[in-house]
């Protein structure tokens, strides 16, 4: 399957899978209903590693031969929506050097999620190689895309699903991109009501001089939404966690290589 197919079929999932009556709440979906919902977002020819039962979901990995790819998936037992979805291609790293922008690597995650609103997209070494991080939200979903630097062919994707505590009394219709565990205290991710990524690198930077920003992504603390940030100046690495409501630092890591 085709990365443009694969964004389709993600994105159509994504809203199908979504719609669920109010008395669905109540009910425990069967292992094959969860695994037929986590099917409708890869490829066809994705073939079933391994199913474990959580106390509260499904957990699902796949692997398609086609796209050398492999899938971590997770389907909420009680509502049978989608709560994580994880891909990584196998065998695939990054590069010593970029020749693509950050602008590009955002491109990689907007042609997928056409909705999305990046918040950072950040240039990062991991194992002396180059990727971008790009770290994005919507009022679905949030997550983090690795793309290449020269080619802007997506290594890895993490996205978490978001619902509102008003998603088991809203009508399906109203509820249709309310796409997570119901049993989640996480609430939907709005532009207005945080601060930005730029904003939150700010914050970091005025309490580490000198530093550069080397990773910015948003993700959530028992439903506190937070900003985590690496700097570094020289041998000095410092690590921040900044809420993401108020620009509060929640805590600080300083780190000095020998």
């Amino acid at each position: 399957m085709k990365v443009k197919q694969l964004a389709a079929a993600f994105m159509s999932a994504m809203v199908l899978g979504s719609v669920c009556s109010v008395g669905a709440f109540a009910a425990d979906f069967t292992e094959e209903q969860a695994k037929e919902t986590a099917k409708g977002y890869i490829p066809s020819d994705s073939m079933l590693l391994r199913t474990e039962l959580d106390h509260t979901t499904y957990d699902f990995k796949f692997y398609s031969e086609s796209r050398k790819e492999t899938y971590e998936i997770e389907v909420s037992r009680w509502t049978g929506k989608l709560v994580e979805f994880e891909s990584e291609l196998s065998g695939a790293w990054g590069s010593q050097a970029a020749s693509i922008t950050a602008e590009d690597a955002k491109k990689s995650v907007t042609s997928e999620i056409k909705d999305a609103e990046i918040l950072s997209s950040v240039l990062d070494d991991d194992d002396w190689l180059k990727e971008y991080d790009v770290s994005f939200k919507t009022d679905a979903l949030y997550g983090t895309y690795e793309v290449h630097p020269q080619t802007g062919v997506v290594l890895k994707r993490e996205i978490k699903f978001i619902e509102t505590p008003a998603a088991a009394t809203q009508p399906a219709e109203q509820n249709r991109v309310q796409v997570a565990d119901s049993s989640s205290k996480s609430t939907p991710v709005r532009g207005s009501s945080l601060i930005s990524a730029k904003q939150a690198q700010e914050i970091a930077l005025a309490n580490a001089p000198g530093a550069s920003v080397r990773k910015c992504e948003l993700d959530y603390d028992d439903g506190i939404a937070v900003y985590e940030i690496e700097l570094r100046n020289g041998p000095i690495e410092y690590e921040f966690e900044i809420n993401a409501s108020n620009g509060n630092i929640l805590d600080l890591d300083i780190d000095y290589d020998d």
